[in-house]
Order: structure tokens, then C-alpha cells, then sequence
């Protein structure tokens, strides 16, 4: 069974091929403490894959 989705901003149909979660997480050493203390940068990126009536995908 597909899902359809719309796109409401554009009113475009698409077909769900699927869902994904992407996560990163970096850290470097601080100025001051080194390894013990390093700066932390961390996300998440919730995305999905949708393709038109052609089968190309958005």
C-alpha cells in the first residue's frame, strides 16, 4: 500500500518511499582544557524520501 503526500505550501501530491533519522555528534578540544573539557556539537535530523507521479525523487 503507498502513502500519498501533499505538500501544502506547493499543493504537490508525492509518494512516501520512506522515513530516516540522521545524527551527528563532533568534538574538538578547548582552548583552556584540552581533552578534559572539549566543546561538544550534537544534532538530529529527522528526514523523508518522497518521489512524484515520474518516480523521481524531491
Amino acid at each position: 500500500m503507498s502513502v500519498i503526500v501533499l505538500h501544502k505550501s506547493t499543493n504537490q501530491r508525492y509518494i512516501l518511499l520512506g522515513t530516516g533519522f540522521g545524527a551527528y555528534k563532533a568534538q574538538r578540544p578547548s582552548f583552556l582544557g584540552g581533552n578534559l573539557f572539549p566543546h561538544e556539537e550534537a544534532d538530529e535530523i529527522p528526514v523523508a524520501a518522497v518521489c512524484d507521479t515520474r518516480g523521481a525523487s524531491v
